[in-house]
């Protein structure tokens, strides 16, 4: 009797052990389900408004300048509504790569794009974030940086960081080079200036052979900035509003610097920052490195400290807005400086 009441007690525990895998099975399963169906509506979503959008353009020559998810579209002046209710990410909250992942609508007169996010590959459209414009779908975010771009035979690196796209060296673009006294003179005079760190003399292909021009890149007047177009067509010199969108994303002055400054330290190989390198992570991908800046009579400063750059914002006649990372702290500070100076240059996307 006791043998048999042992083995009933095996047999339940085992039964319930077999039950309790069926439910986590089952459970697995229906959150598989419920996920694989998310991505079906999110897909026949996207569709749909695809659909509306077009009917909208065809109709006004034009795509609206905003929708707003879980209301109505409608063309107030003619009194015709389009849909009903525009189509809200179901539940994005649970999906994994897709979390908080809400519909975002971008749009010009004749574009727009959706972008929006599937946890699986559902039908021919894959997995993680998409983009649907007039043209189709494709797989990616809507908004993404080219990855280099080649300008006056030199090749740079870009970074995406949030929604701008910059440099991620110094510009090298280099028409003439100015000695000390001609840099001077020129900036006397109001007219561009260049200059390669350290050298003290007007031969551009000798400045090109240079470590310094290599490693940190040109160091332009303020009056290069105004008069010529440095950067490549579609970029830019950042004005202060857009350096403040960038020190915005990086979570403040107090903290962007060290975001923004290249990690290396002696006694690495040049280029460099010196020691102490403080707070400096470069999480953000700008790779600052320390290439100085020249003085309104052309004499040099500050490599392996500072890295100073300009903003194309006018602060007051012949002063200029700069942007100053130092070695010795985690901020990134604003200057204005004086247009005779030479400061490096970051080119950003238009």
């Amino acid at each position: 009797m006791k043998n048999k009441e042992a083995f009933t007690l095996i047999e339940l525990i085992i039964t319930v052990f077999i039950i309790a895998i069926i439910l986590t099975v089952a459970t697995i399963s229906f959150s598989e389900i419920r996920k694989n169906s998310r991505d079906n509506q999110r897909v026949q979503d996207i569709q749909q408004i695809q659909l509306v959008l077009e009917k909208y353009y065809q109709e006004n020559n034009s795509y609206p300048n905003e929708i707003i998810f879980g209301e109505s579209l409608t063309d107030e002046e003619e009194e015709k509504i389009y849909l009903s209710k525009i189509p809200q990410n179901p539940n994005p909250k649970t999906d994994g790569i897709c979390l908080d992942s809400e519909y975002a609508y971008e749009t010009s007169t004749d574009n727009y794009s959706i972008e929006f996010c599937l946890g699986k590959e559902t039908g021919q459209i894959s997995a993680g974030y998409n983009c649907a414009t007039p043209q189709g779908i494709r797989t990616g975010k809507c908004f993404q940086c080219e990855s280099v771009i080649t300008y006056e035979g030199y090749t740079y690196d870009i970074v995406q960081i949030g929604e701008q796209c910059w440099f991620q060296e110094n510009l090298k673009y280099l028409p003439e080079v100015h000695n000390n006294s001609e840099f001077a003179s020129q900036g006397i005079n109001k007219k561009p200036a260049y200059g390669v760190y350290g050298y003290n003399g007007s031969d551009v292909a000798t400045a090109k052979s240079l470590d310094n021009y290599n490693n940190y890149g040109v160091l332009y007047n303020g009056y290069a900035v105004v008069q010529i177009t440095l950067c490549p067509t579609g970029w830019h010199i950042p004005t202060d509003t857009e350096w403040i969108t960038l020190t915005t994303y990086l979570e403040g002055k107090s903290v962007a610097g060290g975001k923004m400054k290249s990690t290396r330290t002696d006694p690495d190989p040049h280029p460099r920052w010196n020691t102490p390198n403080v707070d400096a992570t470069n999480s953000s991908g700008f790779t600052a490195l320390p290439g100085g800046y020249r003085y309104i009579n052309g004499n040099f400063n500050y490599l392996g400290s500072h890295a100073m750059f300009w903003s194309s914002t006018e602060i007051s006649p012949d002063y200029f807005g700069g942007r100053d990372l130092a070695s010795d702290s985690a901020e990134i500070n604003f200057n204005n400086v004086n247009q005779p100076y030479g400061l490096s240059v970051r080119c950003l996307k238009d």
